[in-house]
């Protein structure tokens, strides 16, 4: 179920040196792994340990200066109701920018990716549709701020659907300071 997240979460969530933007939050805040994530609990297995290790250990070496990760799996697959979130803490300088590269780098995988709005806590973000390997239809929802950027991918449920929990699941990942 995460076998193509790996490049998705290294390229797309590092950045680059581009110049600022308007869309930064004049907030800080950092992201923490909350133990339930929209009414679902931390699911953990060895395969989605592994996993999420392995995910862990790119985002590092993607953002060095990363100073918090999050990556888990909340839900039930056997319910069809599993998330799967992907956030870090770091300076991003052009929250627009990072998020094209977070779509650009779901590909042909991503459709009908649409601004949302993205909350008190500010940035952008943008919801739609995925596949994964696995070819589970997903909903998935990016974001980025001047502090943190992250994804939350919803399998078995649409982009509308995951732009219904996007705000809620965001605010239990990312805190102010």
């Amino acid at each position: 179920m995460v076998a193509a997240v790996g490049l998705v979460v290294y390229f797309s969530l590092r950045d680059g040196a581009e110049k600022t933007d308007n869309s930064q939050s004049p907030m800080q805040t950092h992201v923490v792994e909350p133990k339930t994530l929209g009414g679902r609990a931390k699911r953990v297995t060895d395969n989605l340990r592994r996993a999420t290790d392995r995910r862990l250990a790119a985002l590092k070496k993607a953002i060095p200066q990363a100073t918090g990760t999050v990556a888990a799996f909340y839900g039930d697959p056997g319910e069809k109701d599993m998330v799967m979130a992907f956030a870090v803490s770091a300076p991003v300088s052009n929250p627009n920018t990072t998020i094209e590269r977070f779509v650009a780098a779901m590909g042909a995988k991503a459709s009908h990716m649409k601004q949302v709005r993205p909350g008190p806590l500010g940035g952008v973000a943008r919801c739609g549709d995925a596949k994964f390997a696995e070819n589970v239809p997903s909903g998935v929802c990016v974001w980025a701020d001047s502090n943190t950027r992250g994804m939350i991918a919803m399998y078995f449920k649409s982009g509308d659907q995951a732009a219904a929990e996007f705000l809620k699941m965001r605010d239990e990942i990312e805190q102010r300071d």
